[in-house]
């Protein structure tokens, strides 16, 4: 590690022990005037803590020969943090317990973790990530790169709450992507660099209130932290779709449009405007080394969603680390060498430093946005208890829990904690669910490049591979129930009910939604052991996805998260899985209802709490509005192509195929606008009254007005003009055809004038 980048680290956190330290000074102020006061000695051991971690940062990068094993650990931890990888509090449990510590080693670490999250350092995002967002040479778009992350701080910072200012960032980035001033692939991207910004600002705040409840209550605020984790009381460990509300879409939305006019500007400003550096890990190299040594006698299990992540992104890695065999080699090791947060976090500080890669960039932030599923995780270490087999096989009627010989013995316990954990959480949200006589073995499937986790119905088995199972059991269990109802229903005659169902003749209610999954295929269509329709859509496939968004909805709703039966977050984070969430219109409630109630009876309290999730909708939420404009007008067909242009404004010379897409997208636009105004005009109450109605009719108007920008782009450049598409839409407004029509009517760029009054004030 050069003197620079020692320089920048070690400034960095000096000037983070003094921020904490000022603030700090007023938390023992009671709840009027806010009067400086003498530390306490909680304050001062925080201090202290931070001052600790300063000190062994700078040890790491000048003498790390002469840090301790466990000062070692308490980097790994401090990195783990910088990195993103969890929720801090979880991660502050994680060491508060930490077998390799002493007790006060574990309470200095505890402490410093807590300072770190409260001077919100944390959750460092690296503008690398973030490059394939624009276009050009790789110093480009790493200074665009950093425009754009400056956009994502912002908006995040300055919004009225953290996940109002994600859901502002989404939608300008959409309605960026529709107008083609982004690549189509940046709104998930960017979208999980949002949700650190949101997290590190959500836990910042979590910290402080701890801070004050602890001096108010005179409690010590790590022992008051494990109680708030227990309580789920931490807003950053709470489900992504806890926080949702039309009205906080609607002011998200209406923040969006201004957003997407400064993402437009990043190209000029990028080729004018330095880049800055890249952050500096916290770990030297050395001292990394030395972390994957501790972290291998450790031998902690694998991460799902870290090990998944990766795996998503082998390929690119190797790729990004080659053209030699040794580049590529070194990027197999890392994939599968950095299958836990302690592994990743030492073997990312050495790969990143000699390979400043965007894949790689990209793989830690997915791994660190997958991580959010397990916030809500007890700890847990190699040692410590868990249910034993027998425990499993009394509680639930398991047949068998069986490992395969070469899954470590370390490991065994966590495993089968994971499965206790799952089941409880399932019982209660599906309390009719019956796995009696059901194994489940731990190991490998034999496809792992073509599947997370199997369930084998002729052995009624399911498979989970230990690295990457976890996440999936909520839909691999969804598939037993389906097989139960082929045994209970049809006796047998196939491996699960839904697809037994396709092919019967029968007229009863569960056929008859069988035959309107909104992905239900064509039986016969291909050839197979499956009956004909192939992997993806075939019924009990849907149905599984179905249940396992279900199942995570209500979780959701409750503010609880289980990552070991679900990777799935919302509709864009939507984990390794496949979960398919709540049908944002209802219409699937009449279809799966009575899947539901055959795989899984639910008592009549939870059928209520079913509807409400999946019952039928007068109309989308905002944003999903703008997602569905945005989205109109499909895709350009590839073997169209004019060859001859005569004038910018020339409306003859557009194609019939473009002029097809720009209609679909206003009416589209028009039929959401149609159906919101019937919903308001008939239910006043669902208003959000004349500015937030306002707000959503003008965030509907700019995705139409992008998407219909974008289209226009791709038709100029397809002809090979390089033009503004705003500047085309103005040439193109004035120029009516009456006999063809024109692109755009007098008004047709905006929606029609609302007829409700209440919509119009």
């Amino acid at each position: 590690m050069n003197a620079t980048t020692n320089t920048r680290r070690t400034a960095r956190w000096r000037a983070a022990s003094a921020a904490l330290f000022a603030l700090l000074l007023p938390m023992l102020a009671g709840c009027g005037e806010r009067r400086e006061q003498p530390l306490s000695a909680v304050d001062v051991e925080l201090v202290r803590a931070d001052a600790y971690a300063d000190s062994i940062v700078r040890l790491a990068g000048t003498r790390a020969v002469a840090l301790t094993d466990e000062d070692v650990i308490v980097l790994g931890y401090l990195e783990r943090l910088r990195l993103g990888l969890g929720s801090p509090f979880r991660l502050t449990d994680l060491a508060l317990q930490d077998p390799r510590l002493t007790p006060a080693s574990r309470r200095r670490a505890g402490a410093a973790l807590l300072s770190v999250t409260a001077a919100a350092r944390g959750y460092v995002l690296d503008p690398l990530a973030l490059s394939t967002v624009s276009h050009g040479s790789l110093e480009e778009r790493m200074r665009a790169a950093r425009l754009h992350l400056d956009i994502v701080e912002q908006a995040v910072a300055t919004a009225a709450d953290p996940r109002g200012g994600e859901l502002t960032v989404r939608a300008a980035y959409a309605l960026a992507a529709a107008e083609g001033t982004v690549p189509a692939h940046s709104p998930p991207l960017v979208a999980r660099a949002a949700a650190l910004a949101a997290d590190r600002r959500m836990a910042r705040d979590d910290a402080r209130a701890l801070l004050d409840e602890a001096a108010l209550t005179h409690r010590h605020p790590l022992a008051l932290l494990r109680e708030w984790r227990a309580a789920r009381r931490f807003s950053v460990e709470s489900p992504a779709g806890a926080w949702r509300s039309e009205s906080r879409e609607a002011a998200s939305g209406a923040a969006a449009i201004p957003l997407a006019g400064a993402i437009a500007t990043v190209p000029a400003r990028a080729a004018v405007e330095g880049s800055a550096p890249a952050p500096a890990p916290l770990l030297s190299r050395r001292a990394a080394r030395r972390l994957m040594e501790l972290a291998d006698r450790h031998e902690p299990p694998p991460v799902a969603p870290i090990a998944v992540s990766l795996e998503r992104y082998s390929r690119a890695i190797q790729q990004a680390l080659g053209p030699t065999e040794t580049g590529r080699a070194n990027g197999r090791r890392f994939v599968e060498s950095a299958r836990d947060e302690e592994h990743f976090a030492a073997a990312y500080t050495r790969i990143r430093a000699s390979h400043p890669a965007a894949p790689l960039a990209e793989a830690a932030l997915e791994s660190a946005v997958a991580m959010r599923t397990y916030a809500q995780e007890a700890v847990w270490h190699p040692g410590f208890p868990a249910p034993s087999t027998a425990d499993l096989k009394r509680c639930y009627g398991l047949k068998a829990v069986d490992f395969d010989a070469d899954v470590p013995m370390a490991w065994r316990p966590y495993y089968r904690r994971m499965l206790g954990s799952a089941l409880a959480e399932m019982e209660a949200i599906l309390p009719g669910m019956d796995v009696r006589g059901l194994s489940i073995q731990f190991g490998r499937t034999g496809k792992e490049r073509s599947a997370l986790a199997i369930h084998d119905p002729y052995g009624r088995r399911i498979h989970v591979p230990p690295a990457t199972g976890p996440g999936t059991l909520m839909h691999e269990i969804a598939h037993d129930l389906d097989w139960q109802v082929a045994r209970r229903r049809y006796r047998g005659q196939g491996a699960y009910g839904t697809d037994v169902a396709l092919r019967t003749s029968g007229t009863d209610e569960f056929a008859a939604a069988v035959r309107s999954l909104p992905t239900a295929p064509v039986a016969g269509r291909s050839a197979g052991r499956s009956g004909g329709w192939d992997y993806e859509t075939r019924p009990a496939e849907t149905f599984a996805r179905l249940l396992d968004g279900y199942v995570t909805a209500t979780l959701a709703a409750r503010g609880r998260s289980n990552g070991y039966l679900s990777s799935y977050q919302d509709e864009v984070l939507a984990g390794h899985g496949t979960a398919v969430p709540p049908d944002a219109r209802g219409r699937v409630l009449n279809v799966f209802r009575p899947l539901m109630m055959e795989a899984s009876p639910l008592p009549i309290p939870l059928q209520s709490e079913f509807e409400g999730l999946w019952g039928p909708r007068p109309a989308l939420g905002p944003l999903g509005m703008v997602a569905e404009v945005a989205a109109a007008g499909g895709q350009r067909p590839i073997a169209e192509r004019v060859d001859e242009w005569r004038s910018l404004a020339d409306l003859e010379a557009f194609p019939d195929a473009a002029r097809a897409r720009i209609a679909r997208v206003q009416q589209t636009r028009d039929e959401l606008l149609a159906e919101r105004e019937a919903m308001i005009c008939a239910n006043p109450f669902l208003s959000l009254g004349a500015d937030g109605e306002r707000d959503v009719r003008a965030m509907v108007d700019r995705a139409a007005r992008s998407r219909m920008r974008g289209i226009m782009s791709q038709e100029l450049r397809s002809l090979g003009i390089d033009a503004d598409a705003g500047a085309a839409a103005a040439a193109w407004l004035p120029r009516e055809n009456p006999s063809t029509g024109a692109l755009f009517s007098a008004g047709d760029e905006s929606s029609p004038t609302p007829k409700c009054g209440l919509l119009a004030s």
